[in-house]
C-alpha cells in the first residue's frame, strides 16, 4: 500500500505541478555539465525474475556441466519471456563450464550462497574464453577486434541528447540492437584516428597515448595505450577510448532513437564520432549460489579461469553469490550496458596474478556494482579498459593485496587502470581507497560522494617479516596527469594517528611520499612525467584553472571537516562548478543530499536500523571505530571496525575515531556478522545474503522505499 501511495503521489506531482522540472539529486553541489543522472544506471526498476516460473530443480551431483547446460538452454526455449533453473541444496562438483544460451530470459538460482556451491575442477569449454559460469552475447563488435557494422555519426551529438543521427542504420533493429558511440581522443581524427597527436588541450583532455614531452601525450611512457579498438589496431594513434553505450529503442531512416541521454559534454564530429553495433543477451542472472574455482585456479602467476563472467549483455545480474578463489576475477563483466553486481562477496587471489580483482569491469557502460563484500582480493572493483559512467556504490573491502608476499605491496580496493574510465559514481563505500592511476591514461569527471576511505592497510602478519608495514598506500585518494574534473564530495578520509598530511603534489621522480596523506592529485610517474596541476583541487604555482572539487570532506589531517571556496574550480577551463550553495550547514547553507542516485532509502537496505546515509561529515554517532594497539605492531591495531563487534585482536579496544562521522554499511556490517577480521586475514568466510539482507538481493538497483525528505526545485 505505501509503495503504491508512493507511486501516486509521484504521478501527481507530475500532473499538477508542470513548472516543477526535475531536478538532479547533486543540484546546488555539482554544475549541470558537470552532472549526469546517475538514477538511469543499473537496472533501476528492479531485477524482473521475481516472478519468472522455475523450468526445473536440479540436485546436488558430481559430474559434468552439460546437465545444467542443458536444462538452462530448454528453460530458455520452454519460457522466452524469463525462466528460471533451479539448484538445490549441496555442493555441485563441475567438470567443464556452465554455459548460458544466447537467447537470453534465463536465471540460474541456487538455494543460497551458503547451501549451493557449484565446485570446479575444469572451465574446458567456456564460451567466455576461460569462465566457470559464463554469459556470453554478441561479440561481433568489441574493442578487440571488428565490427560488423559501423556507422558514422553526422548529429545528435550534444550532451541531453537521447538519438543520434548516422549516415546509416543498417544491422540496427530496435530493442534487439545496442551501439558503442567513440570518438578519436583529443587532437585526432579520422575513421583509424591517425590523424593528430596527443596534445594537451588545457581542460577536457581525452588520451591514452604515452608521455613523451611537456603537453603531448599522457600515460606513463612505458605502458602507453591500454590494447586496441576496430578503430586503431597500433599503439601509434587515438584509438577512441571515450565510449558510451547504448540500447536502441527506435530506428526512424537513419536515425536511431536511445535509452537514455548522452552525458559527456565534448562529443564533436571534429574527433570522427562512430559507432559499432552489435546485439547483446538479456536479462540473464546468476543468484544466491556459491561458485568455487579452488579446484582449478590456472598457472601461478598467469591469469587463469575467472569465476562468473558476464559479456555483450543488456540489464543482466549477479546477485547474492558468492564468488571465490578464482584464478583471475571472482566476478568478470565486459561490453555490459545497465547491468548489476550486488549483494555478493568476492574472496581470494590464490595464484599471485597481479590484476586478480573480485569484480573486474571493462568496455561497459551504465552498470551498478552495490553492497559487495572483498575480502583479501588484488583489488575490489578494478576497471582495465573504457568503462563509462559506472556505479559503484555501499561496497566494503579490506585485505587487498598483490597476493605476492615479497613484493611489499598492498593495493587500493578501487583501479581505473585504462582511458575511458570516465563519469563513475562512487558513493558510500568503506574501504582504504582509490587509484585513479595513469598508466593507460586519463580519466574524466569523475564523483565520489559519502565515502569511507581510511587510506592505509596494514602488512603485519601477511608472510614477510622484510616487509612490517604498508609499502604501497599511504593516501586515500589518487589521481594522475590529465585525470581531471573530479569531484571528491562529503567524504570521510584518513586514519588516525597515521595519514596526518593533506595534499601532497610531488613531481616526476618520486610519485608516491612514505607517509600518510589525504590526497595525492595530478600524481606524475617516475618516468619523468610531471604532476599536472590541472588535476589539483586548488590553486599550485599560479595555476588557478584547476578543476577537481573538494568540499565538505571530513579527514584526519585537519581533524575537520573542510569548506572551502579555494578549493572549487571556477575558473577551470570549459566546465567550471560554482561555489556550492549545500554541505556547510554551519554557515547557513543547507544538507548535502543522502545520496546522489538513490532518491530515498533503497528496500535493499538492510538491517533497517543502520542509518542512510552512513557516511558523511553531517553523521553523527557513528558505530565505526579504530582497534586500540600500535599501527603495524600490533594486529589489527588502527583498522576500522564496528564498536562491540569484538573483531579486534584478544586485549583490544574499539576506539572512539572519525568523530562518529562512519557508520557501518550493509556490507560492512555483514562482513563484521560473519566474523570477518579488520585486516581481512583468514579463509573464506560462510556467506549467505539472506541472512545478512533478508531477502533484498533480489531487488533492484535503486529502488526506493518512500522518502521522508523529497524536495522539489523550481527553475
Amino acid at each position: 500500500m505505501i509503495d503504491r501511495l508512493y507511486r501516486l503521489f509521484l504521478l501527481s506531482m507530475i500532473l499538477i505541478a508542470p513548472a516543477v522540472a526535475q531536478t538532479q539529486l547533486w543540484t546546488g553541489v555539482i554544475d549541470a555539465k558537470r552532472g549526469m543522472n546517475w538514477s538511469q544506471a543499473g537496472i533501476p526498476s528492479g531485477v524482473p525474475d521475481a516472478g519468472w516460473p522455475i523450468c526445473t530443480t536440479i540436485s546436488a551431483y558430481s559430474g559434468n556441466a552439460s546437465t545444467i547446460n542443458n536444462a538452462l538452454s530448454s528453460c530458455a526455449n520452454a519460457q522466452p519471456a524469463g525462466g528460471v533453473v533451479m539448484l538445490g541444496a549441496g555442493k555441485f562438483t563441475i567438470s567443464g563450464a556452465v554455459n548460458f544460451p544466447s537467447t537470453g530470459h534465463v536465471v540460474l538460482r541456487g538455494q543460497s550462497a551458503g547451501s549451493t556451491t557449484l565446485y570446479f575442477t575444469s572451465p574446458s569449454g567456456s564460451n567466455c574464453g576461460g569462465a566457470n559460469v559464463c554469459i556470453a552475447g554478441d561479440s561481433s563488435a568489441y574493442r578487440g577486434g571488428t565490427a560488423k557494422y559501423v556507422h558514422s555519426v553526422t548529429g545528435g551529438l550534444s550532451q541531453g541528447s537521447t538519438s543520434l543521427t548516422l549516415n546509416s542504420a543498417s544491422g540496427i533493429t530496435a530493442n534487439v540492437s545496442a551501439v558503442i558511440l567513440t570518438q578519436c581522443d583529443t587532437g585526432y581524427s579520422g575513421s583509424g584516428c591517425t590523424s593528430g597527436s596527443p596534445i594537451d588541450n588545457g581542460g577536457y583532455f581525452e588520451c591514452a597515448m604515452a608521455w613523451k614531452s611537456p603537453g603531448v601525450g599522457c600515460a606513463v611512457p612505458s605502458e602507453g595505450p591500454n590494447g586496441s579498438s576496430w578503430r586503431c589496431s597500433s599503439g601509434t594513434c587515438g584509438a577512441a577510448w571515450q565510449e558510451e553505450m547504448f540500447l536502441v529503442t527506435g530506428v526512424s531512416g537513419s536515425t536511431i532513437s536511445l535509452n537514455r541521454p548522452l552525458h559527456h559534454p565534448n562529443w564533436s564530429t571534429n574527433q570522427t564520432p562512430q559507432v559499432a553495433v552489435f546485439s547483446p543477451i538479456q536479462r540473464d542472472g546468476v543468484e544466491n549460489l556459491t561458485v568455487d574455482s579452488s579446484g582449478d585456479q590456472g598457472v601461478k602467476g598467469s591469469p587463469g579461469p575467472n569465476g562468473i563472467a558476464v559479456t555483450y549483455c543488456y540489464q543482466c545480474w549477479v546477485s547474492g553469490v558468492a564468488a571465490i578463489n578464482a584464478g583471475s576475477h571472482d566476478i568478470y563483466m565486459y561490453e555490459d550496458i545497465n547491468s548489476l553486481v550486488q549483494g555478493s562477496y568476492t574472496y581470494g587471489n590464490p595464484v599471485s596474478y597481479g590484476d586478480n580483482t573480485g569484480i573486474w569491469v571493462t568496455n561497459g557502460s551504465m552498470n551498478v556494482v552495490q553492497n559487495n563484500i572483498c575480502q583479501g582480493t588484488g583489488s575490489c572493483v578494478f576497471a582495465d579498459g573504457p568503462e563509462d559512467a559506472l556505479v559503484v556504490a555501499y561496497n566494503f573491502a579490506t585485505g587487498m593485496t598483490t597476493g605476492s608476499s615479497t613484493s611489499g605491496n598492498l593495493n587500493h580496493a578501487m583501479f581505473t587502470h585504462s582511458a575511458g574510465d570516465n563519469w563513475w559514481l562512487a558513493e558510500g563505500n568503506e574501504w582504504d581507497g582509490v587509484n585513479e592511476d595513469l598508466d593507460h591514461g586519463v580519466h574524466l569527471s569523475m564523483t565520489y560522494f559519502r565515502n569511507f576511505f581510511w587510506g592505509w592497510e596494514s602488512w603485519l602478519n601477511r608472510g614477510n617479516a622484510s616487509y612490517p608495514a604498508a609499502q604501497f598506500g599511504f593516501f586515500a585518494f589518487s589521481n594522475g596527469y590529465g585525470s581531471r574534473y573530479n569531484h571528491l564530495i562529503g567524504n570521510v578520509l584518513g586514519t588516525p594517528g597515521f595519514s596526518t598530511n593533506y595534499n601532497w603534489t610531488g613531481g616526476a621522480t618520486n610519485q608516491f611520499p612514505s607517509t600518510g596523506y589525504i590526497f595525492i592529485l595530478g600524481a606524475g610517474s617516475t618516468q619523468s612525467e610531471p604532476s599536472d596541476p590541472l588535476a589539483y583541487c586548488s590553486a599550485t604555482n599560479g595555476v588557478n584553472n584547476f578543476t577537481t572539487m573538494c568540499w565538505a570532506n571530513w579527514d584526519t589531517a585537519h581533524n575537520a571537516s573542510q569548506f572551502n571556496s579555494s578549493e572549487v574550480p571556477t575558473s577551470a577551463n570549459s566546465y567550471p562548478n560554482s561555489v556550492p550553495t549545500l554541505g556547510d550547514v554551519g554557515a547557513g547553507q543547507g544538507p548535502l543530499p543522502p545520496s546522489f542516485y538513490l532518491a530515498g532509502r533503497p528496500s535493499w537496505w538492510l538491517p533497517s536500523t543502520i542509518p542512510f546515509p552512513p557516511v558523511g561529515p553531517d553523521v553523527n554517532s557513528g558505530n565505526v571505530g579504530q582497534c586500540s594497539g600500535t599501527l603495524n605492531a600490533t594486529s589489527q591495531a588502527g583498522l576500522p571496525t564496528t564498536s562491540g563487534s569484538g573483531s579486534c585482536a584478544s586485549g583490544q579496544n574499539v576506539n572512539t575515531a572519525w568523530e562518529g562521522h562512519v557508520n557501518a554499511n550493509p556490507a560492512m556490517a555483514c562482513y563484521v556478522g560473519m566474523g570477518g577480521l579488520p585486516d581481512g586475514k583468514g579463509n573464506a568466510l560462510s556467506f549467505n545474503a539472506t541472512k545478512c539482507y533478508g531477502t533484498s538481493t533480489s531487488s533492484g538497483s535503486g529502488t526506493p522505499v518512500p522518502p521522508t525528505d523529497l524536495r522539489a526545485v523550481v527553475n
